[in-house]
């Protein structure tokens, strides 16, 4: 599996690092290294939510991957901060440090984290079975392996090992017990299997985890946990938490507010009404997101709104609008999209002429990738087609929704591009902001969206209603 965007974050992570000439632990809070841990999480988090899992327990998983991708982030910095300097203490040149740069982006962002993301997928669903095991005393907990020939000898010895859930055996050696572990837990009934000798069970548990090092440290002692009980998608004691200074970026991330929280506090404070945002039971294709939310809008205009309820969508949040109200007025606004914007590095550009500043945006937009258009009047989601042609996303219509072409014409008609802005006869410069979909994936947006979510029956659209 590709790593792109993670391996583009590291590289300008370490430019930035050659550019400081040193890391410490504040330093994190760069928006070049908090990018880095943002994609990295985003790669744990796809295999997180392609589960049944229950809320509360979803964002603990999340949380815990989030802390993992900062220290593991934290851990290649100290790494390479160390290669900076040459015998005399002098900083490098860049092109002499780029071959151990290279090799750390390729250590960390392609080789450890293929094994740390089928890991997260394993343990996820690890996690996933324990929360919805029967609670009754009608079931034994069973451990079976892929039982095939790529199967460990240490794990294959713990076949068929069946206990009760509260066995301390599951505590220690519930899968997954190792990295590319393919070990599952099933329930059986009592009344069927016999019970396992606990005490064998447990040899055979450390036996399966455990391997000395030169240094004489057993490397795979870090695999006795419970992902379930625990709500960990990582183990506790992985390396990443023994770096120096990971104490710190531990404590700075686990008492980090979300991204959103001061919008979320401003949304509070105008006493706007809150309905919490759930997990899609399964993900959508774009014309079933398009087709869920889009409508002829009856609002004063909710095409700001609309297009994050559609990013909410993409990533797995059962989100609707056209509620109207404070709310439409509060994210149809350019400042309160733009304070949007900035928290996930997203890009304004000024100019007096509104087609001006759009053309300087779309110098960022990547195939294959999804944007907010924030201009003129209006607000869309975008993106580049397979024919390199720009397309913009109507969700106002009563009749057509979908992606259509984006032009200079579409520019002025639609979206209420202007050639000047000027008030009280003095020309200035208009904003226009371009946000990066994927970025808006991160902790907070779920909740934010609560003040934009709306019941159905609620919902202000339908055919009467108009492109706004």
């Amino acid at each position: 599996m590709p790593f792109t965007e993670v391996l583009k974050a590291a590289e300008k992570a370490f430019k930035e690092l050659h550019e400081k000439g040193s890391y410490k632990v504040e330093d994190l809070k760069s928006p070049t290294y908090q990018k880095l841990i943002n994609e990295t999480q985003k790669v744990f988090d796809f295999a997180i939510k392609d589960n049944d899992i229950p809320a509360e327990m979803l964002y603990k998983l999340q949380n815990d991957s989030f802390i993992f991708s900062g220290l593991k982030t934290h851990a290649q910095l100290m790494e390479a901060a160390s290669l900076l300097r040459d015998e005399n203490g002098k900083i490098r040149s860049f092109d002499s440090f780029a071959h151990e740069f290279n090799k750390i982006n390729e250590n960390y962002n392609q080789n450890y984290l293929e094994a740390e993301y089928q890991f997260a997928v394993s343990s996820s669903q690890q996690a996933a079975n324990w929360a919805n095991l029967d609670d009754s005393d009608r079931y034994y907990l069973q451990y079976r392996t892929a039982f095939d020939d790529r199967v460990r000898e240490s794990h294959a010895a713990m076949h068929n090992t069946t206990l009760p859930k509260d066995d301390p055996f599951w505590s220690s050696y519930y899968p997954p017990n190792g990295w590319r572990c393919r070990c599952t837990v099933v329930e059986v009934r009592r009344t069927r299997y016999e019970m396992s000798d606990s005490e064998k069970a447990m040899k055979s548990g450390e036996l399966a985890t455990t391997q000395i090092n030169k240094e004489g440290k057993n490397k795979l002692e870090i695999f006795r946990f419970n992902p379930g009980a625990e709500n960990k998608v990582f183990p506790p004691e992985h390396p990443y938490n023994k770096v120096k200074g990971a104490v710190e970026v531990k404590k700075e991330l686990e008492n980090k507010d979300s991204k959103f929280s001061d919008v979320v506090q401003s949304l509070k404070d105008k006493n706007i009404s809150y309905l919490e945002v759930k997990q899609l039971s399964k993900k959508l294709t774009d014309n079933e997101i398009i087709e869920k939310i889009g409508g002829g809008d009856l609002t004063s205009g909710s095409c700001s709104s609309l297009s994050f309820a559609y990013a909410g969508n993409k990533h797995g949040l059962d989100v609707n609008d056209f509620r109207g109200g404070d709310s439409r007025s509060f994210f149809g606004s350019g400042r309160n999209v733009e304070t949007i914007s900035n928290k996930v590095g997203g890009i304004t550009e000024r100019d007096e002429n509104d087609i001006t500043a759009v053309r300087k945006l779309i110098k960022n937009i990547e195939k294959n990738k999804e944007y907010i258009l924030v201009t003129g009047q209006h607000s869309a989601v975008i993106r580049m087609s397979k024919d390199d042609k720009l397309e913009f996303l109507e969700l106002q219509s009563p009749t057509s929704n979908g992606f259509k072409p984006l032009n200079s014409d579409i520019l002025k008609r639609r979206f209420g591009c202007k050639k000047s802005h000027t008030t009280y006869g003095m020309k200035y410069k208009a904003p226009s902001t371009l946000i990066d979909i994927d970025n808006l994936n991160v902790d907070g947006y779920s909740e934010m969206l609560g003040y934009i979510n709306t019941a159905t029956d609620e919902q202000k659209k339908g055919s009467k209603g108009r492109t706004r």
